[in-house]
């Protein structure tokens, strides 16, 4: 394997981990705003999906730069990267995400809550 695509395997693996961190950290925030009046517990909640989220969709633009090397563009990019990476390319590499999932998070206007990325020998999974 090339020195570069290593150092990019190992980005976004640093990316998953960072996802799980905000996973984890997002996971008991509902339950404390419910029983708490600050507004604070909403704007973790808030912080912690847009990590997410954004961590997410780093690595699909990344997916999208380096393997398939076609960046969607225009109003409806974010839209387009979902349905790129719900895909298997042939002879290139395998869908990132599970078309129900892109369905879903497309429908919901890429609600992170939604997102289930997998890889042939990983997988995130909501909590």
């Amino acid at each position: 394997m090339r020195p570069e695509v290593r150092v990019r395997i190992g980005r976004i693996e640093g990316d998953l981990e960072d996802l799980r961190w905000a996973m984890e950290r997002a996971t008991p925030l509902p339950k404390q705003a419910l029983r708490s009046e600050e507004e604070a517990h909403w704007d973790a909640i808030a912080l912690n999906l847009h990590r997410f989220y954004s961590g997410v969709e780093r690595i699909l633009y990344e997916i999208a730069r380096v393997a398939d090397q076609a960046m969607p563009e225009g109003p409806h990019r974010h839209e387009e990267l979902l349905r790129q990476a719900s895909v298997e390319i042939s002879s290139l590499r395998p869908a990132v995400l599970r078309h129900s999932t892109r369905i879903v998070s497309v429908n919901t206007v890429g609600s992170a809550v939604c997102f289930e990325m997998y890889m042939p020998s990983r997988s995130i999974e909501p909590a």
